[in-house]
């Protein structure tokens, strides 16, 4: 970028040769006169900024001014040594225009001096309009639109420019989120980025180093687990180690740093605590709390670290206090239960359920992949943080699927505002519940309470969520109530948030996501306990808790999809070119077997009264893709439709013998038909077939055209069974 010298009246100082001209030099010579009559806003430092319009020919040129008043006497000597703030801002911002990377445009900038010293220095730039910056952004997200999808777009933004500003050798040492300027397009969309407060950057003549970026780096507020992903769009990888280790100690000293401005500026800090404005007001930490639609779940804002750091230790107390009382009798309760798994017969109608999202863009083509013969169970979730459209069109896509002959239940799951804000989430409870409650089949109190992502740190805060359903129940006394709807195999946490209810309230059902830890296969064990073992375990709990009555739903499961990239509920919400990620990921075909297996186990154990499956369509884990352009069913949904086909009116009656891993599930259909649904979970396991049949299927219906000697881990279906004797 061209520049030409500028001496006029008492100022001296460069200007931008393609803006030069006589009239701007005029105008230029007189600016202490022109600002006078000009209110300022204060910038950092003591410095103020103007607003102004200067003339160019016939028109007028927007203008920013960063005005200094007179130096400190000290000051003078290194302004004379490395130049006033204003020329030092000026070096950089030529550095950037010249590389092309965002800053907004340098116009001039002018100084002028007396006796040796420094009475006045501006720096001018185009002005930028309309602008925002990147720390009013990021509040007004995370406090009012906590969308994760527009805020990892928002660091999509910011990231390359400051990797630019980076691959051209200079430093900024003052990367704060409000000196990154942002515009808005017409489509509210974020376009230009712009680094501002330049004058106290370095510039080199080769890139910087690792080191260099972490120090620069480590100045910008996110959480944790969000800056993670902007260094991986910033590096279009994942961050080199010796970044990482060094964007680690940078941010312990740049803690320290910001902690000690008490004592260094105490004057500037008692009047930024009297000044709202200038305060910081991102929310608390463990009050952040983002949305992944692709996901359909909350992300973590914070890296494992800092939230074992915010994780409550009173928690830790209840979860202790309440295992010390229960895990006697929970152990007796177990012993009893679990040797009758598979021994009573058990009717299969109503035990395998689904759940769907309606949306007003793709319920119509949702609802048409429902199975045209058995009345499947749903289960349709009500967001908190969606809002009254989301819940009303949820809650008349339920009445019509419950007018059709399906069994309708609801999920109510929460946000972090329904707990600090609890008329908020007793307002949806108040206006949904009177509206459902005539067809409603179940009502899940809350979601995945034991995770921290869902808004929930203490798990005291669960029985907020339960006082307006109880007072609810009272005015609707058909209403089913399940809960507290944990997730994972980590039961003590289940049992301490029922022990915090009041002591009058108990649920109709224990209603629990259980994933077998996505270990693989449900038959795998997370030390001795694999799916049939948890499901006895969350029934003795049921019975020992005083919280609810002797019934397991198993609300929420599924198995995360290979391939599908960012929609997969277990890869992070932002992956870069390239990125794979395997396990627990699974593909479409194991998906099918685990799923059909985990089904069957479920419902012969005795153990569970419906299995409710996450979800019929979603691209990342479920049975139909609907991001695929025409949907993509699954093998999976093949297998699930005809499960019901077959079973859904029929008895389990008991296991057949087979080897130690393998099953034999015998079922006797409403129209007399004996069958037979085989497998085993070990391709070694050679298990023999004890029984003539008539045909054998594969999941999907099709006809197997071989007879199988032995069971594999695909299940099949054996018609027409007879059985010796």
């Amino acid at each position: 970028m061209n520049t030409a010298p500028l001496h006029e009246g008492p100022y001296r100082g460069e200007i931008a040769a393609e803006l030069d001209s006589p009239e701007l030099r005029i105008w230029l010579s007189d600016l202490g006169r022109h600002i006078a009559d000009v209110p300022a806003e204060k910038g950092q430092g003591g410095a103020r900024v103007y607003s102004m319009d200067a003339p160019i020919g016939a028109s007028s040129l927007p203008l920013l001014i960063k005005a200094q008043g007179r130096l400190p006497f000290l000051k003078n000597f290194d302004a004379r040594r490395r130049g006033t703030a204003a020329q030092r801002a000026w070096r950089v911002a030529l550095r950037l225009a010249e590389r092309g990377v965002g800053a907004p445009e340098p116009v001039a900038w002018i100084e002028r001096w007396e006796r040796g010293q420094c009475v006045e220095s501006h720096f001018i730039t185009r002005r930028l309009e309309p602008v925002t910056n990147f720390r009013d952004e990021l509040r007004h997200l995370l406090r009012h639109d906590p969308d994760a999808g527009r805020t990892l777009k928002l660091l999509e933004s910011i990231a390359p420019v400051v990797r630019a500003m980076h691959d051209a050798g200079v430093w900024h040492r003052d990367l704060g989120n409000q000196n990154i300027l942002m515009q808005r397009g017409a489509d509210g969309e974020w376009g230009g980025v712009f680094l501002i407060d330049l004058n106290r950057a370095l510039i080199f003549d080769t890139p910087l180093t690792n080191r260099q970026r972490a120090r620069d780096l480590a100045r910008l507020y996110l959480p944790t687990d969000l800056l993670r992903v902007f260094c991986e769009m910033y590096f279009g990888s994942r961050a080199p180690a010796e970044f990482a280790a060094a964007l680690r100690g940078a941010r312990r000293r740049f803690r320290l740093h910001s902690l000690s401005r008490q004592i260094r500026h105490p004057i500037r800090q008692a009047r930024v605590r009297r000044d709202p404005a200038r305060r910081q007001v991102y929310p608390p930490p463990r009050d952040i709390w983002l949305w992944d639609e692709k996901s359909a779940q909350p992300i973590n804002g914070w890296a494992r670290k800092e939230r074992n750091k915010l994780y409550p230790i009173s928690n830790h107390a209840l979860i202790a206090g309440t295992m010390l009382r229960s895990a006697l009798r929970i152990r007796r309760e177990y012993d009893d239960l679990l040797p009758m798994v598979f021994r009573e017969p058990v009717s299969i109608q109503s035990r395998w359920g689904m759940s769907v999202e309606p949306r007003p863009a793709t319920w119509a083509q949702e609802r048409a992949l429902l199975p045209t013969g058995p009345r499947v169970p749903l289960l349709i979730r009500l967001y908190r943080h969606k809002g009254a459209r989301q819940w009303d069109f949820a809650a008349q896509a339920g009445r019509e699927l419950a007018a059709a002959g399906h069994p309708v239940g609801f999920a109510l799951c929460q946000d972090r505002r329904a707990l600090l804000e609890p008329a908020a989430w007793t307002a949806m409870c108040e206006r949904m519940i009177p509206q459902v409650s005539p067809f409603a089949d179940w009502i899940e109190v809350g979601h995945a309470i034991n995770r921290v992502k869902w808004g929930i740190w203490n798990l005291r805060e669960y029985r907020q969520l339960v006082e307006p359903m109880r007072d609810l129940k009272a005015s609707f006394p058909s209403l089913r109530l399940m809960g507290p709807a944990g997730i994972d195999f980590e039961y003590p946490h289940v049992l301490a948030a029922l022990s915090a209810l009041p002591s009058d309230f108990q649920f109709d059902a224990l209603s629990h996501h259980l994933y077998v830890d996505r270990r693989g296969a449900p038959e795998n064990p997370q030390g001795r306990f694999a799916s049939l073992e948890k499901f006895a375990l969350a029934r003795a709990m049921a019975r020992v808790s005083g919280r609810s009555e002797d019934r397991l739903i198993v609300s929420e499961v599924n198995w995360p999809l290979a391939d599908t990239g960012v929609y997969s509920p277990v890869c992070s919400p932002y992956l870069y070119p390239g990125q794979r990620v395997g396990a627990p990921n699974v593909g479409e075909d194991t998906y099918a077997r685990f799923m059909i297996r985990y089904l069957l186990q479920a419902a012969c154990s005795g153990f569970v009264e419906r299995v409710y499956w996450w979800r019929l369509a979603a691209c990342g884990f479920g049975l139909v893709d609907e991001q695929a352009e025409p949907w993509h069913t699954r093998p999976a949904y093949r297998a699930w439709v005809r499960l019901l086909e077959l079973l859904d009116d029929a008895t389990f009656l008991n296991n057949l013998p087979t080897g130690v891993f393998a099953y034999l599930h015998l079922f006797k259909r409403a129209d007399g038909e004996l069958m037979a649904v085989g497998y085993a979970w070990r391709d070694a396991e050679k298990a023999e077939i004890p029984f003539v049949y008539a045909r054998a299927e594969r999941m999907d219906g099709a006809p197997l055209e071989s007879v199988p000697k032995h069971l594999a881990p695909d299940p099949i279906y054996f018609r027409q069974v007879r059985l010796p004797g």
